[in-house]
């Protein structure tokens, strides 16, 4: 009989800690709010405007790749050599060769006079006439990486230049007459 008082007295316990467990409050749950309607229009609005942006970007890329077309690439890379060839290599040196120090050019009467008889001469005829190939290896080689693009679709020995100084005669006063000879 002990061990049945025994056993009944636990099983009392064991009911009583059960009933104060359900008894007592649940533990708070993290609370998720709903979203407010502020908060709702900024991510709406994000998401709109992620998927306008996406949009352009693809509309930009077909556009340009429309434009992009080989005789377009080949003319823009041609007249950036150009640009870069004249007022990095070409106006300096036959300033150089005219014994004009091209770092020290003044706005003097003297020097501006020395500039224009060097490039009057050539502003109604133009320098002569350079090859895209020449362009290529002017430089010790600068623009070669280019040669494959180029020659791609032109002829580098047909495809011509001739570059047509303008007063005042500054390294960015000049014209270009390009003769190409390409397949596009």
């Amino acid at each position: 009989m002990v061990i049945y008082k025994y056993m009944a007295h636990n099983k009392n316990k064991y009911l009583e800690n059960r009933i104060k467990r359900f008894q007592e409050p649940l533990p708070k749950k993290p609370k998720f709010e709903i979203a407010s309607k502020s908060s709702y229009h900024i991510t709406k609005n994000t998401i709109l405007g992620v998927i306008v942006t996406a949009v352009v970007v693809v509309i930009g890329f077909c556009i340009f790749n429309l434009i992009a077309t080989p005789e377009f690439l080949v003319k823009r890379e041609v007249e950036s050599i150009v640009a870069d060839y004249y007022e990095n290599y070409f106006y300096p040196t036959l300033l150089k060769n005219n014994s004009i120090d091209p770092e020290h050019i003044s706005d003097s009467i003297e020097s501006k006079s020395a500039i224009n008889n060097v490039f009057s001469k050539y502003a109604d005829h133009g320098f002569y006439d350079t090859s895209f190939n020449q362009l290529l290896h002017y430089d010790d080689l600068k623009h070669i990486s280019s040669s494959a693009k180029l020659s791609e679709y032109c002829d580098l020995e047909n495809s011509r230049i001739r570059i047509y100084p303008e007063h005042p005669f500054g390294s960015k006063n000049y014209r270009v007459e390009y003769t190409y000879s390409c397949n596009f």
